[in-house]
């Protein structure tokens, strides 16, 4: 038996951020130097996180982690009736910039992981959906 799987049970964790999904968008630059456009996204995500975090232990060795982006359906395609909730989201932003937005503010809190090379497994998905929403679930893998 895995040593690892002896000393403690492996963790599922789940989050829900309960906002319009937000794609990483490049740094600034004003010139002389280079600047987080997004900080006050990340800070306000990164706020979410960890008070759902609580006081659990920082995730150490292999991830896999299932991401959700819903986003909220627009008036127009509800008052035409085109679109039933929980389809596919075909538009921009494009998901690996979701991802990258969602990688980049969880190694920011310092909280949940140090480094998001743990990450070794990720399944993702955009969808419309009524109530716009980021879940993230992260589990731990042997």
């Amino acid at each position: 038996m895995n040593q690892r799987k002896k000393d403690y049970q492996l963790r599922t964790v789940n989050y829900t951020i309960p906002i319009t999904p937000i794609a990483w968008k490049r740094a600034g630059s004003n010139g002389k130097r280079f600047f987080d456009q997004q900080i006050h996204d990340k800070i306000r995500v990164g706020i979410d996180l960890v008070s759902q975090h609580n006081d659990q232990s920082k995730f150490i060795g292999p991830l896999h982690m299932d991401i959700k982006f819903i986003w909220p359906i627009p008036e127009s395609i509800k008052r035409r009736n085109i679109l039933a909730p929980s389809i596919w989201h075909t538009t921009v932003p494009d998901i690996d910039n979701c991802i990258k937005f969602i990688l980049d503010t969880i190694g920011k809190t310092g909280t949940i992981w140090t480094d998001d090379r743990i990450v070794c497994s990720l399944n993702a998905v955009k969808i419309w959906g009524s109530v716009p929403s980021i879940n993230i679930t992260i589990r731990e893998l042997e």
